[in-house]
């Protein structure tokens, strides 16, 4: 297996400036694909399929979702996603792999790669992994995530200034980058012959660090006036877990932070995606 067994792939509406126009007309006129069969087919062809999201589209989650029993029945059994850390990979393993799904340990396992990451449809990326594999029979292999986030240790933020200050950038990135997010898919998944649905930002998924041009295609979902924002989880942060949420958050403004305070950002954001939603489908 070889670098050039990647695939990009981009979760978007309707920005034709992914493709250049004579490419994207054979490409509609060739006739409508399901969502779903269009990302399994291309494993047909490659190793790695990355797809890249612009976060909080319910629409696009889900559709990730749906796809793991569709994945695993084509002969991919691993979903490697940003927002889960490397080293949290034991405890994902696990929460799999139970007998009964944790969902409390499928929320940790989140917040613990970002406090602000509490929305319903990514914890349940877990509970979808978790059902395929309640129903395998002993001795098959199992439906993997794998965790492809790093350690960032956000502690070390005081002010809004640390986060451009280049000595403090270093000590809360630890020296990580996405180079280790390689290494772990060639590791892990390309070593072993195996194969892998990549799922991450839009910006992650890029190789080379340019803008692409996507010249095998797109998943259309729909135009963005019809976007719908993930849900927030209304207690994700709580008593259990305030400590680690002031401590690791890497707004240094959430250090004091009540629970309520905390809770009311992570549904916030999404109020600030929804503007630019409506002000993108008025171009």
């Amino acid at each position: 297996m070889h670098w050039r067994s990647v695939l990009f792939g981009l979760l978007c509406t309707g920005a034709a400036q992914a493709q250049p126009p004579v490419s994207l007309q054979a490409f509609l006129s060739s006739g409508p694909v399901a969502p779903e069969e269009f990302v399994i087919s291309k494993f047909a062809r490659y190793d790695l399929v990355l797809i890249g999201e612009p976060h909080w589209v319910r629409q696009h989650v889900t559709l990730v979702s749906g796809l793991i029993p569709r994945l695993y029945t084509a002969g991919v059994n691993v979903l490697a996603i940003e927002f889960a850390r490397r080293s949290d990979q034991a405890q994902i393993d696990s929460l799999l792999n139970g007998a009964v799904y944790d969902e409390r340990l499928a929320r940790r396992t989140t917040m613990q790669c970002l406090v602000q990451w509490g929305y319903q449809e990514y914890v349940d990326l877990y509970r979808a992994a978790w059902q395929v594999n309640q129903k395998l029979p002993p001795g098959t292999p199992r439906f993997r995530i794998l965790g492809l986030g790093n350690s960032p240790d956000y502690s070390v933020i005081r002010t809004r200034k640390d986060l451009d200050d280049p000595q403090v950038r270093r000590k809360f990135l630890r020296g990580e980058t996405e180079k280790d997010w390689a290494t772990l898919l060639i590791d892990s998944v390309l070593a072993r012959h195996q194969k892998a649905l990549v799922y991450c930002g839009t910006h992650h998924a890029f190789t080379k660090y340019a803008q692409p041009i996507v010249s095998d295609g797109y998943v259309y979902l729909g135009p963005i006036s019809r976007y719908e924002p993930v849900s927030p989880i209304a207690d994700f942060i709580d008593e259990g877990n305030i400590e680690y949420a002031r401590a690791h958050s890497y707004n240094p403004a959430d250090r004091a932070a009540s629970i309520a305070g905390l809770n009311q950002g992570i549904a916030g954001s999404l109020e600030g995606a929804r503007k630019r939603w409506q002000e993108a489908a008025k171009l």
